[in-house]
């Protein structure tokens, strides 16, 4: 299959148009800033995806926080000479309109109750410019801060209607002054015609997204690959970080892949977007109560995220197991039931012995 390379003409036109702005200007006051800029500004022109805010500009080589910064106040004076660009052109036609009404009524020297109707226009049309004036700096929203906030949508890909497109962190290729024709990895996957991007991933090294040719709408699929030396993969199994990678990969995608079956017969997979899930992967986030205690769980040996799944179906926190627990007649078996997975196999009594001494025992023999 042929690759397919999708490439924005100029993603970010406004940020590199002042860029070059203040390049120049730095280059006629021979400050040496001017240098530092040109450097943004051909950084900036070879990254091919949009950049909603400065602020995301730090992923970018060359670019700083007091950078971004500008960029940020330069595109917020924009937004507001365009809001009050529009409110200007609404207020115009307004009294266009009223002026229109008036000279009417006095042409035709209408009756009362013609006047009375002429002078309820009016006033609609003035409501509707003061409404348009406070409503325009809303409608110059970028169309993707709109789209964020419909996580609530439901997204529906049919049969050839999308593309499978692997997705490369930003860490995995060579990066600086290194081109993306030169990079290895990136050369290999050209080799054998894999539609590729480069992104930066919260988590894992490589993903795979499937794309609506239409709406342009990503949904992440549930495989993710961690690519590790082997002296890293030891060093992780020993130190623990391994397990807390592993619980972030799978309860961040696999806990979201649901399978359903129509009446056709055919399978239906019901993903997540893949904004969304890049944005729930922060290492920075809040976790939900339910998921710190799948978390506290896997340190238990012999767990699984599928077993620590299971038990927090059946008990969503801390509390309400121990105290199910001590309300038990038998602590130890009151897990050894539980069903796991798609095989619907029990829990055991090993690992419901376990669960049991670590939240009713005060000393761990």
């Amino acid at each position: 299959m042929k690759r397919i390379k999708i490439v924005p003409d100029r993603p970010n036109r406004l940020f590199e148009i002042w860029l070059e702005e203040w390049r120049n200007d730095a280059m006629l006051r021979n400050s040496i800033l001017g240098n530092q800029l040109t450097k943004a500004l051909d950084s900036l022109k070879r990254y091919p995806l949009p950049l909603e805010s400065g602020k995301e500009c730090i992923i970018l080589q060359y670019f700083g926080t007091k950078l971004c910064l500008m960029l940020d106040k330069k595109l917020e004076e924009h937004r507001r000479r365009e809001s009050a660009k529009a409110a200007d052109a609404h207020s115009s036609e307004a009294t266009d309109n009223a002026n229109c009404i008036i000279a009417s009524k006095e042409q035709e020297q209408a009756v009362d109750d013609k006047v009375v109707e002429i002078q309820k226009k009016t006033a609609r049309v003035v409501r509707q410019a003061k409404n348009t004036k406070q409503n325009a700096p809303k409608k110059l929203v970028n169309v993707n801060e709109i789209a964020s906030k419909e996580s609530d949508r439901q997204i529906y890909l049919e049969p050839n209607t999308f593309d499978i497109i692997l997705l490369v962190d930003t860490q995995e290729t060579c990066g600086g002054k290194t081109k993306p024709q030169h990079d290895a990895t990136l050369m290999e996957l050209t080799k054998f015609g894999i539609l590729f991007e480069v992104r930066r991933l919260k988590i894992g090294d490589f993903a795979w997204i499937a794309r609506c040719r239409k709406t342009k709408d990503e949904l992440i699929i549930p495989y993710i690959i961690e690519r590790k030396r082997m002296d890293d993969l030891s060093g992780s199994i020993i130190d623990g970080r391994f397990h807390e990678q592993k619980d972030k990969k799978l309860v961040g995608c696999k806990k979201e892949h649901l399978l359903q079956t129509n009446d056709l017969g055919s399978t239906i997979e019901q993903l997540i977007e893949f904004k969304e899930f890049n944005k729930a992967s922060s290492k920075q986030r809040k976790f939900k109560v339910n998921e710190m205690f799948i978390r506290q769980l896997l340190q238990l040996k012999g767990m699984s995220i599928d077993k620590a799944t299971a038990i927090v179906e059946r008990y969503p926190s801390p509390q309400i197991l121990i105290t199910a627990l001590e309300n038990s007649g038998n602590g130890e078996q009151l897990l050894a039931n539980i069903q796991v997975g798609d095989k619907k196999r029990q829990l055991g009594p090993t690992i419901g012995k376990a669960v049991y001494q670590l939240y009713t025992t005060n000393e761990l023999s």
